[in-house]
Parts: C-alpha cells; structure tokens; sequence
C-alpha cells in the first residue's frame, strides 16, 4: 500500500483486439510492504482502433496522488 503520483496512462493491446489502459506510476510513499519507486498498473478498458470497452474502474489522471492498495 502506498501513495502514488499518476505520471502517463496510454492504451496498449493486452490480448488480441482488446484494449487495456497501462498508467504509469511514481510512489512518494509506501505505508505497508514494498512498491518500487515506479511502476505501472493496467486495466481493461479504453480505445484501440475501432474498439471500446467501458473501463473497469475511473481513470487516473496525471500528476493526481493516489492511495493504492497493491
């Protein structure tokens, strides 16, 4: 668990034709067992070519600090 700042998120094909939004992160603080300084976090969701799907959860914006559970 830790706060984290969200640098860049972008959209990437995670399996064949489905798109999945990656954000990269920085961890300003970790409160409980260990992140690395950074990392990236990817979930279904976004827009690839002429596919959408709904993301599963709100998306990250950039430079906001999150407190996330890992």
């Amino acid at each position: 668990m830790g706060v984290v700042v969200a640098l860049r998120s972008r959209v990437v094909e995670g399996a064949p034709g489905t798109p999945f939004t990656r954000t990269d992160f920085r961890t300003k603080k970790v409160l409980k067992g260990t992140l690395r300084r950074r990392f990236a976090v990817q979930v279904i969701g976004g827009r690839l070519h002429d596919t959408f799907v709904a993301p599963v959860v709100q998306r990250f914006r950039r430079s906001h600090r999150y407190l996330l559970f890992l």
